[in-house]
């Protein structure tokens, strides 16, 4: 998975406003424990404050304290309601599809050499899908594993029925091709009980839009929501019913 940090063009510094102190907004989904924050983000504002002397800050709002969702924070630096922002695109999965070869599998060899060729690839190939921004990084983390509480994957028979949570459409294509299917492993809709599935997007959204329209699509969940859905039998086929959506704030 690669992540971009970008900044609203319009923050380039003019003359005009080279004497000026400038206050950055810096606004990211990650909480101030993450690895992200506390040795990328953090050392990099106070790199420019220090090198800047204190002309030049940033005000970081973590864990989406300025409000909206992940898939939101590109068009916030878009839209100038922030200056600065670091996310993942294929949180708005499907808006950048050049770029998201980075996430087919056995791309990289290391995450140093990958986050080197995204930048090049972008600079020579892919710079139309982030025109409306100026991108200052792209990188990528290592190689993806999977993470089980008690039997390891060491072959593709592993993966059979498992319930597996995946990062981006690509690598959920992926694992799907190679056994593990979230509406299969939990038995619907041929479970006589409850079907309860618990999860991130973009899956939880991948469930919902197929089970609703019979295509896999990238629709955005609200965090902490819940959908109640009912399969219904009918002599022409079955179809799926929405019966209630409930947001975190009114459980």
């Amino acid at each position: 998975m690669f992540r971009l940090f970008a900044a609203a063009a319009l923050i380039a510094l003019m003359p005009s406003v080279y004497a000026q102190e400038v206050v950055l907004k810096l606004h990211h989904p990650l909480p101030t424990s993450s690895t992200a924050h506390k040795k990328v983000l953090q050392p990099w504002c106070d790199k420019i404050a220090a090198e800047s002397k204190g002309r030049i800050k940033c005000q970081i709002f973590p864990s989406m304290q300025l409000g909206g969702t992940a898939p939101q924070l590109y068009d916030q630096v878009k839209d100038g309601v922030v200056d600065l922002t670091w996310t993942i695109p294929n949180y708005s999965a499907g808006r950048f599809p050049l770029i998201e070869v980075f996430e087919l599998p056995f791309m990289e060899q290391d995450a140093e050499g990958a986050s080197k060729a995204v930048w090049t690839y972008v600079e020579q190939h892919d710079s139309a899908e982030f025109k409306d921004v100026k991108p200052l990084a792209f990188h990528l983390h290592g190689g993806g594993q999977f993470h089980m509480i008690k039997k390891p994957i060491v072959k593709r028979a592993d993966l059979q029925g498992l319930k597996v949570r995946a990062p981006t459409r690509q690598t959920n294509k992926f694992i799907a091709a190679l056994g593990a299917a979230v509406l299969a492993a939990a038995n619907w809709p041929e479970s006589r009980e409850p079907v309860l599935i618990v999860g991130h997007q973009p899956t939880l959204g991948m469930v919902a839009s197929f089970l609703l329209s019979g295509e896999e699509a990238y629709w955005s969940i609200r965090k902490g929501a819940v959908w109640w859905m009912s399969n219904r039998a009918k002599e022409d086929g079955a179809s799926v019913v929405l019966k209630s959506v409930q947001s975190a704030d009114f459980l």
